[in-house]
């Protein structure tokens, strides 16, 4: 997702990702610009997940590897959110490209910036996208 804020900020600054991850995990730090754009949380207590749904307005699941299931994306959905994700094992069949979200290639930084992009210029699509999402995830989940 680096590659994908410094193509977001050659546009715009009006956007944060915030990262959840093991505290096992080496976290990288960023010079600025990125380091008031990517903000890494410690890995959240499901308990608490909501609270960084709630106040997101996308959720970003850029796997590489193949997800057996994709529970990030179904929690995101829940929470009314548009999900785009990697087009791989369970989110695959959980986001509805175009729909509820949008499905990426892995790794595919270009499409995770058009899709990002997109969903950030049109409040109306993200907002009928996460609306969409969240009665999939009632329906299914």
């Amino acid at each position: 997702m680096e590659e994908v804020c410094r193509m977001l900020l050659q546009e715009r600054d009006d956007f944060i990702f915030l990262c959840t991850a093991d505290e096992d995990m080496q976290i990288k730090k960023y010079n600025p610009p990125l380091d008031s754009h990517i903000v890494f949380l410690n890995w959240m207590d499901q308990s608490k997940l909501h609270i960084i749904y709630n106040s997101s307005d996308i959720c970003v699941v850029p796997s590489t590897w193949h997800e057996p299931f994709g529970i990030t994306a179904v929690e995101a959905m829940a929470c009314g959110k548009p999900v785009v994700a990697s087009k791989t094992g369970g989110l695959a069949d959980i986001v509805e490209d175009g729909i509820t979200g949008f499905l990426i290639e892995p790794s595919d930084v270009k499409g995770f910036y058009r899709a990002l992009r997109k969903l950030l210029d049109d409040d109306r699509k993200r907002e009928g996208m996460g609306c969409e999402g969240r009665k999939r995830a009632e329906a299914l989940y």
